[in-house]
């Protein structure tokens, strides 16, 4: 049976090298809304990778569902960080939410993309990640996905669907 696993360091964990001040976001697929693939922080470097350890590990412990026909395939999302939060989607379409430093999951949201049965593509279920939107008024943040024929939006407080009848934005 595969093991879907992401390792992510959001804490360094050099003892010799000081944490950052503040947070670096990666609000955005590829750090920025130009995909830069580039973060400002500037402690880990050629003299210190070496000493980096994993800080935490989550699983997302999908696994195939003969029933419905499906696999899930490769773990291949990249995470957004925003406010001290990772948020990334798994290969069967959940969007999850991780405290960044602790890795506990705060919430889930599965959209049971599953129940369609498998995908077409004969490598099984894949999905790359989650976009990030905040409301200049309210402030709130909402994630999307997509999920097979849908864009699905969630408060990114709540990992509820957001709705205007619902939530007011």
């Amino acid at each position: 049976m595969r093991s879907w696993a992401v390792l992510l360091v959001c804490a360094l964990a050099a003892a010799q090298t000081p944490r950052p001040s503040a947070i670096e976001e990666w609000p955005a697929y590829g750090g920025d809304a130009g995909e830069s693939h580039y973060s400002r922080l500037g402690q880990i470097n050629r003299t210190n990778v070496h000493s980096l350890r994993p800080a935490w590990e989550w699983r997302t412990g999908e696994t195939p569902m003969p029933a419905a026909g499906t696999t899930p395939g490769a773990f291949e999302a990249t995470p957004l960080m925003i406010g001290g939060v990772l948020y990334l989607s798994t290969p069967y379409n959940r969007v999850v939410a991780l405290d960044c430093e602790t890795g506990r999951e705060l919430w889930s949201f599965d959209p049971k993309a599953y129940e369609d049965g498998p995908v077409p593509n004969g490598t099984g279920f894949v999905h790359r990640g989650v976009a990030a939107w905040r409301d200049s008024k309210t402030g709130r943040l909402r994630i999307f996905m997509n999920s097979r024929y849908r864009l699905i939006s969630l408060d990114a407080a709540t990992g509820r669907p957001g709705t205007s009848a619902t939530t007011g934005w």
